[in-house]
């Protein structure tokens, strides 16, 4: 039973793969999933921020190509350890928001501080490339 599992997993990995691209009348294959994200970096905007449950703190992440380019467009997936986040055009907390790059290819959300000390580290993730930073809480 379980090889049978096996052959069925890796039918549909490639029928799933096959499906990810598009040919044209050239006969080439281009790929419609963004496979050109080469690199995301992740900045925190402090090193440090007061541990009152409301202090703020701006995570910018950038998404670039092989040559460097900011990426629009890009969806990043921005995580914490502690406290919470928000989004740029959002009034929500949370504890995962997802953001757009804008045209240089940076995505930014906020993280507001935990009412205890501790160290909080931020995880931006886009397209399977993930980058981490931290900031404590004092």
């Amino acid at each position: 039973m379980n090889m049978f599992i096996k052959k069925i997993f890796i039918i549909a990995t490639v029928f799933l793969l096959s499906a990810c691209s598009s040919s044209d009348d050239s006969g080439d294959t281009t790929s419609v999933t963004n496979v050109s994200v080469n690199d995301v970096t992740l900045t925190a905007g402090a090193s440090s921020v007061v541990a009152n449950g409301s202090d703020k703190v701006a995570f910018r992440a950038q998404v670039t190509d092989a040559t460097g380019a900011g990426i629009s467009g890009i969806s990043v997936q921005f995580m914490q350890t502690i406290g919470t986040i928000t989004a740029p055009d959002s009034d929500s907390d949370t504890s995962i928001e997802v953001v757009s790059t804008d045209d240089n290819g940076y995505a930014q959300i906020f993280l507001t501080s935990a009412s205890n000390i501790g160290s909080s580290t931020v995880t931006a993730n886009a397209n399977g490339f993930v980058a981490t930073a931290s900031v404590d809480f004092v």
